[in-house]
């Protein structure tokens, strides 16, 4: 088959080894070889930020890469988060103030509650 629209098949008498691709084709992919391996766990991936990962199949003839999947990893702590002061102006009211953290994350707005909690 010689069309990019065909599946790779492969060869059961070779060994198949892996990689994981991350946003291939882009400026910050990044390859993780797995081997044979069928697990991998990989680190250092950026928080909070959004991933394609595509696994790729290599053998001697060459390599083929299944579908892709997005991802999106979590948030980081903020950092320099100074503790928030609180002063009961009532029986039920409670003025809190804080300061925004030194190195704020991407999504480290406070969250404002009000009502009964």
């Amino acid at each position: 088959c010689y069309s990019s629209h065909c599946k790779a098949q492969l060869n059961s008498s070779q060994l198949v080894f892996y990689n994981v691709l991350l946003n291939p084709g882009s400026q910050g992919a990044i390859s993780r070889h797995a081997g044979q391996n069928l697990h991998l766990t990989v680190t250092d991936l950026e928080p909070f930020t959004t991933y394609y990962i595509r696994v790729q199949a290599c053998q001697n003839e060459g390599c083929g890469v299944g579908d892709g999947v997005y991802i999106h990893t979590l948030e980081e702590i903020p950092e320099g988060l100074q503790p928030p002061t609180v002063k009961a102006l009532g029986p039920s009211i409670l003025e809190i103030h804080w300061t925004p953290p030194e190195n704020p994350t991407d999504s480290s707005l406070p969250t404002i509650y009000t009502g009964d909690h």
